[in-house]
């Protein structure tokens, strides 16, 4: 299914008005969602670059743990704002310049403000951060409620439905 989808993506210019959720309606249910995320990186690929400042790694610790870690050397635990706004994990970092009477002969660490922000998926929540050695670490979990876990489907002799509500169409 994936790599039609990705065919149907990079073909002409004329794909592009077609609306891709309506695709797959016989045999998906409820991916009207990702379709459209899909559809959003791609209609947006390379206008909107993700700021390479400050620096960061994604490091997943195990199945369900994730930890980020922004360099930001220069800054205080008070100089910077972490929030979850919309799905997006939002780190914004804000310093006053220092003494303008110092004369740097170079000037290599960076200390401009920065805002750096990280899709979330639904399930990921953010546990903490910590700040160490001008290290930023943000703890992710990701948890997935029971009712979106693989679950079986016993067979069994009755659906409790009423027989007007299966012959609907």
């Amino acid at each position: 299914m994936g790599s039609v989808f990705f065919n149907l993506l990079i073909k002409g210019e004329n794909m592009k008005t077609q609306k891709y959720e309506n695709i797959y309606r016989p045999s998906t249910l409820g991916f009207e969602k990702i379709f459209n995320d899909i559809e959003n990186v791609f209609n947006n690929f390379g206008k909107h670059q993700s700021p390479s400042y400050p620096p960061h790694n994604i490091i997943k610790t195990d199945e369900n743990n994730y930890i980020i870690e922004l360099a930001v050397a220069g800054f205080n635990k008070s100089d910077i704002e972490i929030t979850v706004e919309n799905g997006n994990l939002v780190i914004k970092g804000s310093r006053i310049e220092p003494d303008s009477t110092i004369e740097y002969i170079y000037r290599g660490i960076g200390t401009r403000s920065f805002i750096k922000e990280i899709k979330l998926a639904e399930t990921i929540v953010v546990l903490g951060a910590t700040f160490n050695d001008g290290i930023l670490s943000i703890g992710l979990q990701n948890i997935v409620p029971e009712n979106k876990k693989s679950q079986k489907i016993e067979i069994g002799e009755n659906l409790n439905f009423q027989k007007s509500q299966l012959l609907k169409g």
